[in-house]
């Protein structure tokens, strides 16, 4: 008997060591053991947290500091439209723009008053900002700031985030939607009334709530939720990551993957201790942002997933026919499979007459729209995906 006991301890010890192998630290060039935030672009990563923001561009084997105009800020949030890159900065109040792809960084907070931002999203022009004392809306690229509040219960936001038209708020209490880009906000109704929402993320028709009571998903645009395998997840999920068809949901110390549309789940970080803050994937790996760990990385291919393709092979480009037109237009586009994709027509003074979101673009390499509403001219179309851009005019002729 004892004999059978030592085996099954070695037994256990062998696999947890294994489990904990796939795993590497990858903090060199780094300043800070705390990462709060990720940016991925195609083969390039932004992490940023308490020692500002850091670029690596060969996977997390080395960063390089990007602190020009940052100041070692504590860096709480990264966001970008496509052309600039927005950061949330915590204790003095503060969102940071750059438009040299980090290289340099300028102040932004006219009319933001609160001193903790927690969160940053984006919706065509209208950039919105989370923080400890409500949500502010700008819309003029961060050079201005509005209070916008109205129907919020609870101004303690902890994450935003878009789909389509829709803006969603976790809070302390519960979450929240705005369908007027931000005038007003109605409640969400996830879990109980004062369930805390620590993490939204929405992957096509599908929104993703982590709260202090488990992980709950909607499909019809927040109006119902449906509570996600309440026996497994014993902790509040903090963070989501997404490869392809595979999800990724962490709490503080573990972290699951499910392959089949969230039904069932594995935990992929069994043996580790790291106190986890946010999750991130690229082509190859799932990267891990921790609260005084550091960083670490895993190959994709060594925690189950066996369907990775070549995204980088794959480039950007759209195309537009008829051109002219006069009636229904055709736009057709690739893009990286793991890349967020969105397409605006903007007309010949630079203002957008229409925009598709990635909720309307998920699994269509077409789109067809009606061009009757706007008269004839000169337009553009104008495809984003991460930090790349492509633009293609056409002519509108009756």
């Amino acid at each position: 008997m004892m004999k059978v006991s030592k085996i099954v301890f070695i037994l256990i010890i062998v696999l947890s060591n294994a489990a904990f192998s796939q795993w590497e630290s990858c903090n060199e060039g780094l300043k800070s053991s705390q990462t709060s935030a990720f940016l991925v672009n195609d083969s390039n990563i932004f992490a940023g947290g308490f020692k500002g923001i850091f670029l690596s561009s060969d996977d997390g084997n080395s960063w390089v500091e990007k602190n020009s105009g940052l100041s070692d800020a504590f860096v709480r949030a990264i966001a970008t439209d496509g052309n600039s890159i927005f950061v949330g900065i915590q204790g003095n109040g503060s969102v940071f723009k750059s438009t040299d792809y980090g290289n340099s960084w300028t102040k932004n907070n006219s009319g933001l008053t609160d001193t903790i931002v927690r969160a940053i999203a984006i919706n065509g022009t209208n950039i919105f900002a989370g923080t400890r004392g409500g949500i502010f809306v700008s819309n003029d690229y961060g050079n201005s700031w509005f209070k916008k509040n109205d129907g919020l219960t609870d101004i303690n936001i902890y994450c935003l985030a878009i789909s389509g038209n829709d803006i969603f708020a976790g809070t302390r209490k519960n979450g929240f939607v705005s369908k007027n880009n931000g005038i007003s906000w109605s409640p969400l109704n996830i879990g109980s009334p004062s369930n805390m929402v620590q993490s939204i993320f929405i992957n096509g028709n599908t929104i993703f709530a982590g709260t202090g009571e488990g992980l709950f998903l909607s499909q019809d645009n927040g109006i119902n939720w449906i509570e996600n395998n309440p026996e497994l997840f014993t902790g509040p999920i903090i963070s989501f990551a997404i490869s392809g068809t595979n999800i990724f949901a962490a709490t503080s110390l573990e972290i699951f993957l499910s392959k089949d549309s969230c039904k069932t789940w594995t935990q992929v970080n069994s043996g580790t201790t790291f106190s986890i803050i946010v999750l991130a994937v690229t082509e190859d790996y799932i990267f891990v942002g921790t609260n005084g760990n550091g960083l670490f990385k895993a190959k994709l291919s060594d925690i189950g997933i066996t369907d990775i393709r070549n995204i980088r092979s794959v480039d950007l480009d759209i195309s537009v026919s008829p051109n002219p037109v006069s009636d229904i237009l055709t736009l057709s586009f690739s893009k990286p499979e793991l890349s967020t994709l969105n397409i605006s027509i903007i007309n010949s003074l630079g203002i957008e007459m229409k925009r598709f979101d990635e909720n309307e673009l998920s699994g269509r390499n077409t789109i067809n729209f009606s061009t009757q509403e706007f008269p004839s001219g000169i337009y553009y179309c104008i495809l984003k995906s991460g930090l790349k851009k492509v633009t293609k005019s056409f002519v509108i002729m009756r």
